[in-house]
């Protein structure tokens, strides 16, 4: 009997460990983008970090049913003092959720990008929602929104 209560002792402290060491997550939007009236695209996003990396959990939803595929993209940016450098080594480090149509949204896509080790005390992840209206049409865009992350 005392081992058993040892063991449900360890399991039941473990598993409170292991909740207070869960990852924070901040989240952006809703956002939405219309064109002639109608809404093309539904956005949002749950942004969230561990040891490594920055992630963008995204919700993405073409309620318009119009054809016109919708994407998202997010990107992540090194800060350091007061400023943000939205390259890493030089490049734009953009991610995107690839496009998506009608028939399989709503769908959720993780973007992430590595944590820099340019980066200061925080991150910052600039996010948005398109639908691509296609011809001379430019793409429909939600507002951009902004997450910081402390490291």
């Amino acid at each position: 009997m005392k081992n058993r209560l040892g063991a449900v002792v360890l399991l039941v402290f473990g598993t409170v460990i292991g909740i207070a060491g869960a990852a924070h997550a901040e989240s952006w939007g809703p956002g939405t983008s219309s064109y002639n009236g109608t809404v093309r695209v539904e956005v949002s996003g749950d942004v969230w970090r561990d040891a490594a990396a920055i992630y963008d959990d995204v919700s993405l939803n073409d309620p318009s049913n119009d054809g016109n595929n919708v994407y998202s993209t997010a990107r992540f940016a090194y800060c350091s003092g007061g400023s943000c450098d939205y390259s890493y080594n030089g490049a734009n480090d953009h991610r995107s959720t690839g496009e998506y149509n009608y028939f399989n949204t709503p769908v959720s896509v993780q973007l992430s990008a590595p944590i820099s080790p340019y980066a200061g005390s925080f991150e910052r992840v600039n996010s948005w929602g398109c639908a691509q209206m296609g011809g001379f049409v430019p793409d429909s865009c939600s507002p951009n929104f902004y997450v910081t992350v402390t490291l």
